[in-house]
Order: C-alpha cells, then structure tokens, then sequence
C-alpha cells in the first residue's frame, strides 16, 4: 500500500460524510476525465457522459449525505460543488469554455441565469462580448 493511499485512508476514517461526498465524487470526476491535448479544458469521459440533460449535460445521479433520495447533478456543478465544498449553490454553474463536458474547475463559474444566459451570444458569435465576468475562454 502505497503512503499516499494510507494517507487518504486515515483522512476517510476521520472525516465527516460531507467530506466523503466531496473526496469521493471530485476522485471519480477527476479519475473519468483528461485534459485536452490542444487547450486547458478537462473533458469528461465515456462514463461520465452516459447520460444527459435535455440541455445536453452529462449527470450523475448522487446522494447528498443528510438526504433519503439520489438527486441528479450535472457533471459540471457537481466538480464546483466539491471544489468550494458547499452543496447548496444558488445560481448557474456556467463554462467559461462554452464546453459541457469541461471539468477544468478554473472554466466553472457560479453566475445568475441571466449572465449564464447572455454567454450564448459569445459563443453564437465565436468570441466573448465582455459584457460580464469572468471573461469567456475560447481556444
């Protein structure tokens, strides 16, 4: 066994559930995903992307420790989620990249609906307005 599974079983064996959840989620996320070879997008996997949204989305389903019921996430909020570790985010988690299957948490952004809404002229018109922040992220 190597030191650096030793070291994440002891930090297991003392942390709470919340900490589990986000540990065991971003492991996987990050295990079923690889970057890309021609830009900083991390993309998700033939595993992650089973299923998707009506959006298009790839979701896993999940369940949220303190909760009876499995609740379906997308992909892309779930990897923000365990990043700030918090789980009840209020608001859109947008891809700066305009990729929905990108992991690359610096590409996530927590924004309105609204800002989320108006990244789709940028990527209609292939490059960002500058109408809001953080800035789109086109290759």
């Amino acid at each position: 066994m190597t030191c650096a599974l030793i070291i994440y079983k002891l930090t297991m064996a003392t942390a709470s559930p919340l900490d589990c959840f986000f540990n065991r989620y971003r492991a996987i996320l990050l295990s079923e995903s690889a970057p890309m070879a021609d830009s900083e997008c991390r993309l998700a996997g033939p595993t992650l992307i089973r299923s998707t949204n009506q959006g298009g989305y790839p979701f896993m389903k999940v369940r949220i420790p303190g909760t009876s019921k499995s609740k379906s996430v997308t992909i892309s909020r779930l990897m923000y989620m365990c990043s700030v570790r918090q789980i009840d985010l209020e608001g859109d988690v947008s891809h700066l990249c305009h990729r929905k299957q990108c992991l690359n948490i610096q590409h996530l952004v927590l924004e309105s609906r609204a800002v989320n809404n108006r990244r789709q002229t940028c990527y209609a018109q292939g490059s960002c307005t500058k109408l809001h922040e953080p800035f789109c992220i086109f290759p």
